[in-house]
Order: C-alpha cells, then structure tokens, then sequence
C-alpha cells in the first residue's frame, strides 16, 4: 500500500440538488441516499489544510456545478440560470480528504480527459 502525492475532494449532492431533479422528473423521483450513492470524486494537489482545498473547489465551483447537473439532465435548458458559488453551496456538500492510499502495485492510467 502506497500513499499518494494527492488530496481528494468529495462532492455530495444536498436535499436542494434532489429537489431539483425531481422537480424536472416527478414521474421517477430520486432520493437523497440514491443522489449520494455513487459520488463525484477529485483528485487534487496536497495541501496543508481545508480551506487550501476549498479554494480551489470555490475557484472552479461553475465547471463543478455544471457537471454535477449533467449528470441528471444533459438539457441545460433545464439547468438552473443562476449558478452562484452559494447555490453550489446549497445543493452540494464538499468533504476533504487528505490521507489517500493506493492498494494496488500498478501505475494509475488516465482514460481521457474531461
């Protein structure tokens, strides 16, 4: 096992995002155990501290924000028209993780980019 040059961000939807969904989807809701089941997570660089991460998680909140509600609905005529980094905020929970350890003894390999 191997601890890696890397910090993570966990990015967790809120009851607000759920709302949303199920505003444009009333037929099939979801809930707030089936919008957390299976979590944006990122790779960012090593930091000191949280606030070091959240920073970069608040300078990049738009392009954050707009892939998490792609996710759910690929029209962004149903997106919301005002994405403020206090509605990201609201729909999203951000944890910081820095303890990050690699099980395997393979080279990460980088699929495509987003």
């Amino acid at each position: 096992m191997y601890a890696i040059n890397r910090d993570i961000v966990v990015i967790k939807g809120r009851q607000a995002l759920v709302d949303w969904i199920n505003s444009h989807n009333p037929e099939h809701p979801v809930s707030l155990a089936d919008v957390c089941e299976d979590c944006t997570v990122l790779l960012i660089p090593e930091y000191d501290d949280s606030e070091e991460a959240m920073s970069l998680v608040e300078g990049n909140y738009e392009l954050l924000f707009m892939s998490e509600i792609e996710n759910w609905y690929v029209d962004d005529a149903l997106w919301p028209k005002d994405i403020t980094l206090e509605k990201f905020h609201e729909w999203f929970e951000i944890e910081y993780h820095s303890m990050i350890l690699d099980v395997l003894d393979e080279d990460i390999e980088k699929d495509m980019e987003l």
